[in-house]
């Protein structure tokens, strides 16, 4: 009987060895990216697709690399539902971070809305992203 619960015992300890090294292997690196390595469309896209899609930070590094007036640019035609979210999610955090950006967020906010399929896309745009614009917007108005 000592035996058995042994090895139960040890077979649960095992199982939790897994677990706890699967929770490490799977936990998300936050990427930097440095301004110089991100010049044209291809490397922003080449970047944007390396993230993870809920790594959120990684997302705001990247786009705090880029200058506003350029996002529109490297953007292009591939502007979608989830990019959308993700960089409206990401101006959100920037404008409500302490951090000291080089850029203000209410400027990303502005280029964005020059990308080419802006305009059909926020048709679409769930009412958690519209009071994320609105957000960053009264915010901007406030300072």
């Amino acid at each position: 009987d000592n035996h058995k619960n042994t090895r139960k015992l040890s077979q649960t300890t095992n199982s939790e060895a897994k677990n706890t090294s699967l929770n490490e292997t799977t936990r998300i690196q936050m990427k930097t990216f440095e301004k110089s390595k991100i010049t044209n469309a291809y490397e922003f896209l080449q970047a944007w697709n390396s993230i993870q899609p809920n790594d959120i930070d990684s997302f705001v590094n990247l786009i705090s690399v880029v200058e506003p007036n350029n996002l529109a640019k490297f953007i292009g035609t591939k502007l979608d539902d989830e990019m959308l979210s993700r960089i409206i999610k990401s101006i959100r955090l920037m404008n409500s971070s302490n951090k000291k950006f080089e850029f203000s967020p209410i400027n990303y906010l502005e280029n964005l809305t020059k990308t080419q399929r802006f305009n059909v896309i926020k048709l679409f745009m769930s009412s958690e992203l519209k009071n994320a614009v609105k957000e960053i917007i009264e915010s901007s108005q406030n300072n």
